[in-house]
């Protein structure tokens, strides 16, 4: 799974991940502290759809830890089709008018079995 947030929903989505930890979030935080609290709202996120998927599926699905990367988004699809022996991804786009946050998570699935899978399900099973 890939989850991309453009630069400035980015920013904006660590910072409402700080806002409880750090009164002020615009000159306490550093970089890092910054990409570890995205890092950990993505690992929600990815999480989230695996749970969805496991459940519908009626088994487990094993995640590995997030790794946080700062590429352009076609670099970043390019690398991970160059390494795909399955031709087929999803997209999920997402939006946080209230936030000004916008995040697409792409999802590559490396097994045929989920390909397989997921293709005996109607649209409308998938699409919730």
């Amino acid at each position: 799974m890939l989850v991309l947030f453009p630069v400035e929903s980015a920013n904006r989505a660590a910072s409402l991940m700080l806002r409880r930890a750090v009164e002020d979030a615009e000159s306490v935080v550093s970089t890092e502290m910054g990409r570890d609290a995205l890092t950990e709202l993505c690992n929600v996120m990815a999480n989230g759809f695996v749970d969805e998927w496991a459940e519908l599926f009626d088994t487990p699905i094993d995640t590995g830890a997030p790794v946080a990367v700062q590429n352009p988004e076609m670099t970043l699809l390019h690398h991970i089709f160059s390494v795909s022996d399955v031709g087929l991804y999803l997209t999920s786009r997402l939006r946080l008018a209230a936030d000004d946050i916008d995040v697409t998570v792409f999802v590559f699935p490396g097994e045929e079995r989920f390909v397989t899978e997921i293709s005996q399900f109607r649209p409308d099973v998938i699409d919730r």
